[in-house]
């Protein structure tokens, strides 16, 4: 707990309550957040679930919410030492007069990573939608990736991924089964509801992912009934793209891969399916890493560039396609991307999600004086293409286009006016222009 806004990085004013001390008497709630502080080592560690309640004097540290948090707790004689999950030292307090344990911290608010500097580290780490540097570090090393600089691991945290990859259980274990080529199995899986909806009113998001190649593939939904079809659009355009047919497909048992309409097309296809057992849920758990490592990268670049919530489903598809062109573990020196179509990515055209785009306008009679650009957002990368998805936050118009100058370190401020939301009967429209200039 703490009295003192400003040594929040960020802070949820609308969480309200009561704190109750030893004599009876209590202290307003005004908020909860989190803390960043910087360490010896140049570092940073955050502290979250932080109070704020104007009318403490004092700053308190719970040691017991520590313990909850995964922190280990060991007091002998005049000193006390706290460490993390990975038995790494973060403090060590000698005991005062009074029988109280109290260290001077010295808090920052969290460096955002950026390119003051000629190190384009920071500039990629934010353009590859947050990718962790060491596997960034890792593909150029191999190189598994093109058209990227080398780069080094800076000790600062960023401060998107702070705020969208905070987690406290590591992951499981590796399953032992891999499949032996493309489409030999497949996991599918469905995420939602997400709120707020999309401006398409979308509240789902259908995950495909290829066992052998790891490459993924995410569909927008609206509502559980599409899947149906969904999943019959991503099968015939997965089997014409590899030539090979879809042998299993493996899901939980959600009530949109249980109905009849779906069973019984799986019937008529000779298409095996497998579920998972209600207890047994490691044949799932990959594709449940993935929707996670998906949802941290969205929380990420939304948070980051300061991107409105409701844009979420545009972050979900420039996230599946940046993984898709970064390193994983289960494969060996190359990238899902790799892995399935057998080249290496160039990943030369990626910019920062959420920031301000300049798109030349490229239309006939243009009077003398009239602007020759208009300054969009980036949404990411066309599908099919290298051309980039812009929005005009003002009209709702999404544009397609590969004549744009962007402002990498600036985002759009959103207005309260401007603020993407979705309305019965009303969605985006796409205007764009193609790579000759002609309306799409």
């Amino acid at each position: 707990m703490t009295g003192d806004k400003s040594k929040f990085k960020n802070l949820n004013e609308s969480i309200h309550g009561f704190v109750k001390f030893g004599n009876e008497s209590k202290v307003r709630i005004e908020g909860k957040g989190s803390v960043v502080f910087r360490c010896k080592d140049g570092g940073q560690r955050t502290m979250n679930e932080v109070y704020y309640i104007p009318d403490l004097c004092s700053n308190i540290i719970s040691l017991g919410q520590l313990v909850e948090g995964g922190d280990e707790i060991r007091i002998k004689n005049p000193f006390l030492w706290v460490k993390d999950l990975k038995g790494k030292l973060l403090m060590k307090v000698r005991r005062s007069s009074n029988r109280l344990y109290k260290i001077e911290l010295q808090e920052t608010k969290g460096i955002c990573l950026t390119a003051e500097i000629d190190d384009q580290s920071c500039l990629w780490h934010k353009r590859m939608g947050h990718v962790n540097f060491n596997s960034m570090k890792l593909m150029i090393d191999k190189k598994m990736i093109e058209g990227v600089p080398q780069i080094k691991i800076p000790s600062q945290l960023c401060e998107g991924c702070l705020v969208g990859k905070q987690a406290r259980d590591p992951f499981p274990a590796q399953t032992k089964f891999r499949a032996n080529k493309k489409l030999e199995l497949i996991y599918g899986d469905l995420c939602g509801p997400v709120t707020p909806p999309t401006p398409f009113s979308n509240r789902y998001f259908m995950l495909r992912v290829d066992d052998f190649s790891r490459v993924m593939w995410v569909y927008l939904l609206k509502s559980k009934d599409e899947a149906l079809q969904v999943f019959k659009n991503f099968r015939s355009k997965v089997e014409t793209e590899a030539g090979e047919k879809v042998k299993v497909f493996r899901t939980d048992r959600g009530g949109e891969f249980l109905s009849k309409e779906f069973t019984k097309y799986c019937e008529e296809t000779g298409l095996e399916r497998q579920y998972t057992s209600p207890t047994l849920h490691s044949k799932m758990e990959f594709v449940e890493r993935r929707n996670r490592t998906i949802l941290e990268m969205v929380r990420c670049n939304l948070q980051t560039m300061s991107v409105p919530n409701a844009l979420w489903g545009e972050a979900v598809s420039y996230s599946v396609y940046v993984l898709n062109k970064a390193h994983m573990k289960a494969l060996k020196n190359m990238t899902p991307y790799e892995a399935w179509s057998g080249r290496k990515p160039q990943i030369a055209h990626l910019r920062v999600f959420g920031c301000v785009a300049h798109m030349k306008i490229v239309k006939g009679h243009l009077k003398k004086l009239e602007d020759r650009s208009m300054p969009l957002v980036h949404l990411g990368i066309e599908k099919g293409s290298k051309a980039y998805r812009l929005l005009d936050p003002n009209s709702g118009k999404v544009y397609v286009s590969r004549d744009v100058v962007f402002e990498e370190e600036r985002n759009w401020v959103w207005e309260k006016s401007q603020r993407i939301k979705a309305t019965p009967g009303v969605s985006f429209t796409i205007e764009g222009f193609d790579l000759d200039g002609d309306v799409l």
